[in-house]
């Protein structure tokens, strides 16, 4: 079943302004880092080919990030969620980099090993316009890998088959283009499953 028109002006996800979670201001990640590192739960692990820092966040929650001597040059977290007709999922709430500062490529490194652990990414409801930007890149890679791309609208799945389809959702001069800033955005989520 593919959404009707009304429904797809209304698509995934709401975009924000953009977000530096406070770590742009040096004193703030600094003190963010120490945070992290003297978290109980705190250890050093190689994902996607970097030695990144990990802690729990709670029940349902982890976070990967790179220090650069005393402070935070790239900073992701990740909620593990429950979605309906596709099961257990995860989802990346939190993206930072710090610009000229985090290793080239990164983000992109870190979102295909969680793709590869964890088999099913889903957008977050809210995106910045980098983020929309990445979302847009990677949604058009899985596709190209042969991974199923969907949309997601509350209880009804909705498969993207077929390079029009994806095209409808993803290409800002599309009728149907799902990104705005309109608060029902955010009823709508894209899905990558491999």
């Amino acid at each position: 079943m593919k959404l009707n028109a009304a429904y797809r002006l209304t698509a995934v996800p709401a975009l924000i302004e953009s977000q530096d979670f406070g770590l742009s201001d040096l004193f703030h990640n600094k003190q963010f880092l120490q945070g992290l590192m003297h978290d109980k739960s705190y250890k050093k692990v190689k994902f996607a080919g970097f030695e990144l820092g990990k802690v729990s966040q709670g029940k349902n929650a982890i976070a990967f990030f790179l220090p650069r001597k005393d402070f935070i040059v790239y900073y992701v977290q990740l909620s593990k969620i429950e979605l309906p007709q596709i099961g257990e999922a995860v989802m990346q709430t939190a993206v930072w980099r710090a610009l000229g500062k985090a290793p080239p490529g990164i983000t992109s490194a870190v979102f295909e090993r969680i793709i590869d652990k964890y088999k099913i990414i889903v957008s977050d409801s809210l995106q910045t316009k980098e983020g929309r930007s990445f979302w847009v890149a990677r949604l058009q890679e899985a596709f190209d890998k042969g991974h199923k791309v969907a949309l997601l609208h509350k209880q009804t799945r909705v498969d993207l088959t077929t390079e029009e389809e994806l095209d409808q959702y993803l290409n800002p001069k599309s009728f149907s283009h799902a990104w705005g800033t309109d608060e029902s955005f955010a009823d709508f989520r894209f899905i990558i499953i491999k």
